[in-house]
């Protein structure tokens, strides 16, 4: 049997971290505490979530 395309651990790793860099692009240095839970919030969200 050939082997199933299923992208690899590597792969999906660099995938969730480009969305999650597209996402908060220049809210990372921000020091509002809103600004701070938004990121933390979409970070959980691409990594736990998909």
């Amino acid at each position: 049997m050939p082997p199933k395309n299923v992208p690899s651990k590597k792969a999906e790793q660099k995938k969730k971290e480009k969305i999650i860099e597209d996402k908060t692009f220049g809210l990372k240095n921000k020091k509002g505490a809103k600004t701070q839970k938004y990121v933390q919030q979409v970070t959980n969200q691409v990594i736990y979530y998909k």
